[in-house]
């Protein structure tokens, strides 16, 4: 009873921002196929678990992509922004170099 009072709770959310619904779909295909094979009493060879490896390996591939994704495209528009400023300097002494002083 007294932990309520010096410790308040705290609910954590955590944001993919690369999550997509493609995830979804294959998160829940892994978490049935999962399901399935415990309910078959976990066997390590046959059909069931071939599905769930291959379920898994889907799932965990496309988590990879998706997080190498949302980094190339950010390593991208940084780059195009570095890319601006590079040439609005470059601009700018130049502009220096060749103005006319009165």
């Amino acid at each position: 009873m007294m932990r309520n009072y010096t410790f308040p709770d705290a609910v954590i959310i955590f944001n993919k921002f690369w999550w997509s619904e493609e995830l979804t779909i294959l998160k829940q295909d892994a978490v049935e196929t999962d399901r399935a094979w415990k309910a078959a009493r976990r066997p390590r060879f046959g059909p069931i678990f071939d599905k769930r490896q291959r379920s898994r390996l889907k799932y965990w591939k496309c988590i990879r992509e998706c997080q190498n994704r949302s980094t190339l495209v950010y390593t991208n528009d940084l780059h195009d922004a570095l890319l601006y400023v590079k040439m609005e300097l470059s601009l700018e002494m130049l502009a220096c170099k060749f103005s006319v002083s009165e």
